[in-house]
Formats: structure tokens, sequence, C-alpha cells
């Protein structure tokens, strides 16, 4: 199944791995209604958010997590200034 998810926020509120000792299954749990987006087979999912929020990273990092847990390929980018561009 290919998968990958492109993630636009400005950071994750709080990373969380698939060998995360303290990763619980709550944590890991991917929201209501993700299933049907999965069923798509989508080469990729786009997520926008406000920033300064702290749901949508939260959201991002559960998904993340949820899908690394089940052995899916998974890719997030995140958005950042120019300011940390080199040069």
């Amino acid at each position: 199944m290919k998968f990958l998810i492109a993630a636009l926020v400005a950071l994750l509120a709080e990373p969380v791995m698939a060998d995360d000792a303290e990763a619980t299954p709550a944590a890991c749990t991917a929201p209501e209604g993700w299933d049907e987006i999965i069923e798509r087979d989508a080469d990729f999912v786009v997520f926008g958010e406000t920033h300064g929020t702290s749901e949508a990273p939260a959201l991002i990092a559960r998904i993340v997590c949820a899908e690394a847990m089940l052995g899916h390929r998974v890719l997030l980018a995140v958005e950042h200034g120019a300011y940390y561009n080199p040069g």
C-alpha cells in the first residue's frame, strides 16, 4: 500500500515514535474516520493548520504514530520559515 503523509505544520507538539517505550495505545490511535481516508489509497495526504495551534500538531502526531505502528510507510514534511535555509 502506498502511503505518504505530508503535513504542513509549524512543528509537532510532541514527536511520537513507533518504538517509543512511553507511547501509549491511545496516543497511537488514529482519529475516527481516518480509515475512510486510508481506503482511498492516496499517494499522499496534505494537512494544513493555523499556525500557533496545538490541536493540529497533536492530530498529526497521532496519525503518524498509528500508521507507523501498523508498519505503513510514513513521510512527514514539516513547513519552516526561510530563516532556517542555509546561505
